[in-house]
């Protein structure tokens, strides 16, 4: 059986209590070559602390949350955000 790594990960930054696991796991996924999102960033704390372990880690990863925007409809995003 062949299996196949995921080209991205998210992580809920709401499990950012355990940085031994979360330091192992960007770790992981940087030797991998797989993009990692932190979703459920809702506050500048949060959004500090992942800046600083992506600076220790040495590996750029992305972040979502209501910290940045709120939830919207598709169809909505898909009229307004589009690039011209």
């Amino acid at each position: 059986m062949h299996s196949e790594q995921p080209a991205v990960i998210k992580i809920d930054a709401r499990e950012m209590n355990d940085l031994v696991t979360v330091r192992e796991l960007l770790e992981t996924t940087h030797a991998g070559d797989i993009q990692v999102v932190f979703k459920r960033v809702e506050s500048q704390s949060v959004l500090e602390a992942l800046r600083k372990l992506s600076q220790e880690a040495s590996h750029t990863f992305f972040v979502q949350g209501y910290h940045f925007d709120s939830p919207a409809p598709v169809l909505h995003l898909a009229s307004s955000h589009m690039k011209k």
